[in-house]
């Protein structure tokens, strides 16, 4: 039986207005075998704000910066060099949409970081979501600062994700240091958002834009592990 090649995609956003779905596509990384194959940077006609707390990108960066559908050929072709592509990522269905990457042609299948390790709060009845540092602390991994650094750690995290009882033993772990705030600041802090820009894309109780929620769901499946 051939092995699927795992491939990471990160891809970040600026913001084009003040709600947490006002996003547009400015960079987009992949990641295999341990290296970046591809880190390209798309040019966004209006941009509120660059997010650079999140994206590490400035106004210069978008300089010469591919057109969209440039970056969504390349990265097309980048998976193309691969049979049986293994798609990993963090909110990977709004990854793969956005970047019009289609399961059965760009990639024959995918594992989803943030909902392979959700956890249902039985308390205020959400889903809790963990964002990618905190997954890097349980895992071991080093916190990434860019684009191209989180494709490798999400890498790195589906490694230590493999066997039979990692993944139950990672999210254990998880809402163990979540319920008891057991988290070390630097990876529970969130950045400071940009003035008057929501980010709480995650949170019906954070959100100040009022614009759905992602992972909004309000039912427990009976197989989620409880904390």
């Amino acid at each position: 039986m051939a092995t699927s090649t795992v491939v990471a995609i990160n891809v970040d956003y600026v913001a084009t207005g003040t709600g947490h779905l006002d996003r547009a596509i400015c960079r987009v990384s992949l990641a295999t075998g341990g290296a970046v194959v591809l880190d390209a940077v798309v040019r966004v006609p209006v941009i509120r704000d660059t997010m650079s707390v999140y994206t590490g990108l400035e106004l210069v960066d978008f300089e010469g910066a591919d057109e969209f559908a440039d970056v969504v050929a390349k990265t097309r072709e980048a998976l193309a060099k691969y049979t049986d592509v293994l798609l990993v990522g963090h909110g990977l269905a709004r990854c793969a949409r956005g970047m019009q990457l289609v399961a059965g042609r760009d990639y024959q299948s995918s594992v989803d970081v943030i909902d392979l390790l959700r956890s249902w709060n039985r308390r205020f009845g959400h889903w809790n979501y963990y964002a990618l540092p905190k997954i890097c602390h349980v895992a071991s991994v080093d916190v990434p600062r860019d684009s191209s650094e989180r494709a490798l750690a999400m890498l790195a995290i589906y490694e230590r994700l493999q066997g039979p009882f990692a993944a139950s033993t990672m999210k254990d772990k998880l809402q163990q240091l979540q319920y008891g705030r057991g988290f070390p600041e630097s990876v529970s802090r969130k950045p400071t958002p940009p003035d008057g820009v929501c980010v709480w894309a995650y949170r019906e109780d954070m959100c100040t834009c009022g614009q759905p929620i992602l992972g909004a769901a309000r039912s427990e499946p009976a197989c989620e592990l409880r904390a």
